[in-house]
């Protein structure tokens, strides 16, 4: 288990750093490369785009996503991204930074600061893939109880939160 505490206070000291490790971190973020899987990107629709839209509509920038390994430009996005890094307090730093590199994306960091989404979205959200595979070609144990581990911290991250 994290020890939230003790991660706050680094943050605490090393603001400017966390932040810079997110933008950098932002521009490969899980949820800027989809599938070209049919069924796997139609999930992505239905449960990426949500996390997306609302990001677009805060940051008032469309979002480039990417079916390739070729990085989108999101420039415009990822201004928006530091000017919210920056205004959050070290608390939501630390929650953000915690779980975007539990999730591989700072889109889904920093949703776990929004009340109005549950910790088992954020998951879903990120382990999209892995739940497809698993159900096509059956649950490898130990990759299960490692996501269960990550859902467990989404879960104490919120709970830290409130």
């Amino acid at each position: 288990m994290t020890d939230l505490l003790k991660s706050e206070q680094y943050i605490k000291s090393h603001r400017s750093e966390t932040t810079e490790i997110m933008l950098r971190f932002a521009a490969t973020d899980l949820l800027l490369f989809w599938s070209d899987n049919a069924e796997v990107y139609t999930r992505q629709l239905n449960v990426w785009q949500p996390f997306l839209n609302y990001f677009e509509n805060e940051s008032g920038t469309k979002i480039k996503i990417s079916q390739s390994l070729e990085i989108p430009d999101n420039e415009q996005c990822f201004l928006w991204v530091k000017s919210r890094l920056n205004n959050l307090s070290d608390r939501e730093l630390t929650a953000a930074f915690l779980t975007s590199a539990l999730l591989k994306s700072v889109f889904l960091g920093l949703s776990v600061l929004n009340n109005k989404i549950n910790a088992d979205d954020i998951f879903n959200a990120a382990f999209l893939e892995d739940i497809y595979q698993n159900e096509l070609w059956g649950i490898d144990k130990e990759a299960f109880n490692k996501r269960e581990k990550v859902r467990k911290e989404i879960s104490l991250v919120k709970d830290w939160l409130k």
